[in-house]
Parts: C-alpha cells; sequence; structure tokens
C-alpha cells in the first residue's frame, strides 16, 4: 500500500484525482448493491450534497440568510420533469413523445441545465428587490418566494396541481447522480475560491469596506444567489427523476429546515462543511428511521447541541484543496 501511494504520488493531479474518484465510486457502488434501499438512499443523499452546498454559497459564504431554495427545487423538479414528459414519453397528461424514446438519456443533461436556468430567472424576482435593502429583508422575501411557488404549482392543473407529476423516466442512475454531483462539488468549489468568491467573504464581513475598495456588492450578490439557484435546480431535476413523482407538497417548510439543518450542522463558509452536513444528516435520518416521532425529537436535540457548543458548525470555514489532499506536505 505505500509503494502504491509512493506511486500514486508521482501521478499528474489530474490523473490522482480521476484515480481517487473511481475508487470512491467503486466504494459507493459496492454499498448500494446490497439493496434497492441503500441504492435510492446513495442518490438521494448525493443530491442532498448539491443541495446543501449550493445553499451554502448563500448562507455562508454570502452571509446572507435565504428561504427560497425549496422554491427553486420545485422550479427545477417541475422543469426537468416536464421536459422529459413532454419529448420522451407516451403520458396521460403531456400525451404522444415528440421526440424518439432512445434519445432521452443522452438530452437528459438538458433538462437538467433547463430546469436550473428556470430556478435562476425565479431567483431574479428575489435577488432585484431584496438586495436594494439591508437586514433581513432577504429572509422574508424568499419565504414568501418558496410559498409563491408551491401555491402556483398546486393551482396549475397543467401539472396535475397537488396530484403532482408521475412516470418520469428512469434516467438517474447511480452514475449520473454520482457525475453530477461531483460537478457540483468542483464548480461550486472553484467559484467560492475564485474572484467573486473573494468578494463574497469581503461583503460578508463587511459590506460598506468592500464597496469602498470597488466592490460592485450588489452585483456580486446577484451573481452568487442566480449561481446558487442555477445548482438548486439541478438538483431538483435529478430529485424528481430518483423518485420518479413530485408534488408541491415535497417542496414546503419541512423540505427547507432539513435544508438548513445541513447546512447550519455542517458548517458555514466550507465545502467540507457542506458535505458532511448533508451526507451525516441524511444517514442519521434513515438509522433513526425506526423509531418513527422521535426521530424529530432526537435529530433537533443534536442540532442544538451543535448550535451551543458550535455555532458556526462542525467543520467551518475551511477551506477545500484538492491539491493538499493528494499533494500532502512532506515532513521536513
Amino acid at each position: 500500500m505505500n509503494r502504491l501511494a509512493g506511486w500514486l504520488f508521482h501521478l499528474s493531479p489530474a490523473v490522482s484525482v480521476f484515480i481517487h474518484l473511481g475508487l470512491l465510486y467503486v466504494i459507493l457502488s459496492l454499498w448500494a448493491d446490497v439493496s434497492g434501499y441503500r441504492l435510492l438512499t446513495l442518490k438521494l443523499t448525493l443530491i442532498a450534497v448539491i443541495v446543501t452546498l449550493s445553499l451554502n454559497v448563500i448562507n455562508g459564504y454570502m452571509g446572507e440568510f435565504s428561504c427560497s431554495h425549496p422554491g427553486f427545487l420545485a422550479l427545477g423538479a417541475y422543469t426537468a420533469s416536464i421536459f422529459t414528459l413532454l419529448f420522451f414519453v407516451d403520458d396521460k397528461v403531456f400525451g404522444t413523445a415528440l421526440l424518439p424514446e432512445f434519445l432521452g438519456p443522452f438530452l437528459f443533461p438538458l433538462a437538467l441545465i433547463l430546469g436550473g436556468v428556470v430556478a435562476a430567472i425565479g431567483a431574479i424576482a428575489i435577488a432585484v428587490p431584496s438586495f436594494r435593502t439591508r437586514g433581513d429583508y432577504l429572509a422574508i422575501i424568499s419565504l414568501a418566494f418558496m410559498f409563491i411557488v408551491k401555491s402556483i404549482i398546486e393551482n396549475l392543473e397543467f401539472v396535475r396541481g397537488p396530484r403532482g407529476l408521475s412516470s418520469q423516466p428512469n434516467y438517474v442512475d447511480l452514475p449520473t447522480v454520482f457525475i453530477w454531483t461531483v460537478a457540483a462539488v468542483w464548480i461550486i468549489n472553484n467559484f467560492v475560491r475564485s474572484t467573486t468568491g473573494k468578494a463574497l467573504n469581503a461583503v460578508r464581513d463587511d459590506e460598506m469596506a468592500a464597496d469602498a475598495m470597488t466592490v460592485d456588492t450588489r452585483r456580486t450578490k446577484i451573481v452568487a444567489f442566480l449561481f446558487a439557484a442555477f445548482w438548486a435546480g439541478v438538483a431538483g431535476g435529478l430529485f424528481a427523476h430518483v423518485l420518479r413523482y413530485v408534488n408541491p407538497g415535497t417542496f414546503g417548510i419541512q423540505k427547507l429546515a432539513e435544508v438548513l439543518a445541513m447546512v447550519y450542522f455542517g458548517g458555514l463558509n466550507s465545502v467540507y462543511g457542506s458535505i458532511v452536513g448533508a451526507v451525516s444528516l441524511s444517514l442519521l435520518g434513515e438509522a433513526l428511521r425506526p423509531l418513527e416521532i422521535f426521530k424529530w425529537i432526537i435529530i433537533p436535540l443534536l442540532l442544538i447541541l451543535v448550535m451551543i457548543f458550535r455555532p458556526t458548525g462542525l467543520i467551518a470555514f475551511k477551506d477545500f484543496d484538492v491539491m493538499k489532499l493528494i499533494r500532502p506536505k512532506e515532513r521536513t
């Protein structure tokens, strides 16, 4: 094993990263192959990582408090579902498929991207008015946005209202979710480590000082907000096609509480923290499922203890540098 590790350290960073990701995928695949329940849990956990990372961009790196992510998830889920049902499925709601079914898996990434774009467009409705003000207005406006999106979907017979959409094609296997999760971690990590990410930290720490240092604070916050909404929309599209059913009741207060708990449990301003928070709470929720109602007593108590002893989360304000993982400092 030491020889293998030494050989990996002498490879190029890109090759080493791909080898480590391949080993991680093999481990996850072996664990999930035990049962369909494990496979479903793993898919939902990976999607939770994307959602948590995207919300941490706003609540952690930008320092605002947003409650709009269930709305973005709903927009992405319904947009991607309508796209696949309309073009690739003979459905009783949308009629005969417009395109051959075999094209579906190849064009499915386009459905996810379209869901992300629609979510980002919806985010403009929040960003434009709320970022003209200061304080807690974003939390109020974003919470209203969540209820507005949920109410609109419930009253649209075009998407079967509160009955929800079903029969989404089974395009989301484990490799698909894994690849999208890796892409989300890589892109979001590069974003928060970029010049825009550093500007976000400056805005969070002292907006007036950042503005005095020529940072366009309003543009920076809007760009970050739309970026986070896009990835939430992508996660929503994946979520809808994993469950193959979606209804507006899924994207309410309970979903908001789950996502916020993952962000603040794992740690603010940290890619590590978002991954740890999403994975730990997702698996903990499944492990405590046999306790039924008592699960919702144990998990909140755990969160309270974390907030008392670790107010910023388990792994907060920690930079995620891949080079440090594959090229550790040599001992002198």
